[in-house]
């Protein structure tokens, strides 16, 4: 992909196939396993991984055969380029984009790993925990092609900070409404999942752009920063979790018992007020990318 467009569309496509693919194998895994040595059987799922690893080995090795120029190796960077500092050490635009991604992950995730002592604690219906995860699953690949049109008009930039205006007022809405029953929970999760998944798709379609934003890095340290930003997602995810748990456990929660009000109303923060300055984190580093789309369909 050449352009910031294509490469938008390319980010888009991933997370499709990406979910896709999830859901192919949380349907066929039981089945494989159970028709290779039964259903409570642990070696069928260990022929489901073998299947689906077989395949993804193939897949590689055909894409990285007829997608990397048959085969061939990149030309070796010279000694001069060798020489030179790490990029992204200076590279504004990459150090900006990982700061906005982290921070909307650790708000994202704060809420998703909220949902299930929520749902226990404050709902009392486990059951319906199940379903509203499915139901975030799928919002959040229904929306990827509305991120990509708005990207495609106005650019990822904007679009990310739409994503977060979008968050913000989901978590708006479950602070309005203070959920007490899973439907309405149910549509509180849809809207903010459908808002997440902005975050998630104009993270991949920068990201090629804010490593490229200083010219003249070499090939093996591009791979580099792309591990690097990976890395980082991770760390988001982790910190996170942390925080989940710091939370519950300063606010005395108890596994398994009925919570205090104080516990509750701790869990309701944990999914909105630290998401909400975590997403605010977000859209001031956003704020601070020096990436600008060329036209507005850049």
């Amino acid at each position: 992909a050449r352009t910031s467009r294509d490469r938008s569309r390319v980010a888009g496509l991933r997370m499709i196939f990406g979910a896709a693919a999830a859901a192919l194998v949380a349907v066929a895994t039981p089945r494989i396993a159970g028709g290779s040595s039964g259903p409570e059987a642990a070696s069928g799922f260990l022929v489901a991984a073998f299947v689906f690893g077989s395949v993804a080995t193939i897949v590689l090795l055909f894409a990285s055969h007829f997608g990397m120029g048959g085969g061939k190796e990149p030309a070796a960077p010279s000694v001069q380029e060798a020489d030179r500092p790490p990029s992204w050490r200076l590279n504004r635009a990459f150090l900006s984009l990982n700061a906005a991604m982290i921070a909307a992950v650790v708000g994202a995730t704060m809420v998703g790993k909220s949902v299930l002592y929520y749902f226990k604690y404050q709902i009392h219906d486990e059951r319906a925990a199940g379903a509203a995860l499915a139901l975030m699953g799928v919002m959040g690949v229904l929306t990827v092609p509305l991120w990509m049109a708005v990207a495609a008009r106005w650019g990822v930039r904007r679009q990310w900070l739409a994503s977060i205006a979008a968050a913000v007022a989901a978590l708006g809405l479950f602070l309005a409404a203070n959920p007490r029953d899973a439907l309405v929970m149910d549509v509180f999760l849809a809207l903010f999942q459908a808002s997440v998944s902005g975050f998630s798709f104009g993270f991949w379609a920068m990201l090629p752009d804010a490593i490229e934003y200083q010219a003249g890095r070499p090939a093996d340290r591009q791979v580099l920063m792309f591990g690097l930003a990976a890395f980082l997602q991770k760390i988001g995810v982790g910190l996170a979790a942390a925080l989940v748990g710091l939370v519950l456990t300063l606010s005395g929660y108890k596994a398994n018992a009925p919570q205090t009000q104080g516990t509750l109303l701790s869990l309701r923060e944990a999914m909105t007020l630290l998401p909400l300055l975590a997403l605010a984190a977000s859209a001031g580093a956003m704020m601070l990318n020096p990436l600008r789309p060329a036209t507005p369909e850049a």
